[in-house]
C-alpha cells in the first residue's frame, strides 16, 4: 500500500467513525478558558485512532494533532492532524 493509498483509507475509516461517534455520543468542553476554542469527545477519539495507525504503520515518524499539542519533532517526516476542523460547525 502506498502512503497515498493509507491516507486516503485512513481519512474514510476516520470520517466512518466521527459519524458513528457522533450519533452515538457527544459531550462538548471548551479549551484553555475560551468558550470559542470547543472541544468535544470525537475530537480526542479520532485524534487518538488516526495517530495510532499513523504509529503502527510509520514508526519513528513526527506526529503533530491539534488535540495533543506536545510533539517530539525528532522524525524524519512530519504529519499535522486536525480530525475535526470546524468542530462548532459539527
Amino acid at each position: 500500500m502506498t502512503r497515498y493509498e493509507f491516507v486516503v483509507n485512513l481519512a474514510r475509516e476516520a470520517g466512518e467513525k466521527i459519524m458513528a461517534l457522533r450519533e452515538q455520543h457527544l459531550y462538548v468542553s471548551i479549551k484553555n478558558g475560551d468558550p470559542r476554542d470547543i472541544l468535544t469527545n470525537v475530537d480526542i477519539e479520532i485524534s487518538n485512532f488516526i495517530v495510532g495507525r499513523i504509529k503502527e504503520t510509520f514508526p519513528g515518524e513526527t506526529i503533530y494533532s491539534e488535540e495533543a499539542p506536545d510533539v517530539d519533532m525528532s522524525g524524519t517526516s512530519l504529519w499535522t492532524i486536525d480530525p475535526v476542523d470546524g468542530t462548532a460547525n459539527f
